[in-house]
């Protein structure tokens, strides 16, 4: 099996996507479950509706995260070697039902957000920003998962 690429035009695309995945079934084709990716999303998006615990040093924001987050502006994906922070790291044991619950709580309050925090890592993004990061980030780790034919 290959691995998919999705791409959403919005967080309403991601909800689709999830609560269809939960609904017929899917094959892994990496470590992660669709729970585990969405609790590791909805880190990245919680974070972004209410603050990170966590800031790179500026120097990595300068040197690491402007170049990147320019690099991933203009394309549509995330490479996959990429490095995640530790704390956005899913346990082994997570409720795909429970993590769906969740991460449709958080995308619903992304739609209706009128600012959103800076990135621990990229520091200000616009919404648009916001969006445009969050959407390809959740492509990169739903198209892992493979629906299971209906």
């Amino acid at each position: 099996m290959e691995r998919r690429k999705p791409k959403f035009e919005s967080y309403e695309d991601i909800i689709r996507e999830i609560e269809e995945l939960e609904k017929i079934g899917y094959s892994r084709l990496g470590n992660w479950s669709l729970g585990q990716i969405c609790e590791h999303l909805g880190f990245y998006f919680k974070g972004s509706l209410e603050g990170f615990e966590f800031k790179a040093p500026w120097i990595i924001r300068i040197l690491v995260g402007k170049p990147f987050r320019w690099w991933l502006m203009r394309r549509e994906g995330y490479p996959d070697n990429s490095q995640t922070v530790p704390q956005s790291v899913p346990p082994e044991n997570v409720d795909d039902h429970e993590a769906v619950m969740k991460i449709k709580e958080l995308l619903s309050r992304l739609s209706s957000a009128k600012e959103l925090h800076p990135s621990g890592l990229f520091g200000e993004l616009t919404l648009d920003q916001w969006r445009m990061m969050h959407l390809h980030h959740a492509g990169h780790h739903l198209g892992f998962l493979v629906p299971n034919k209906s």
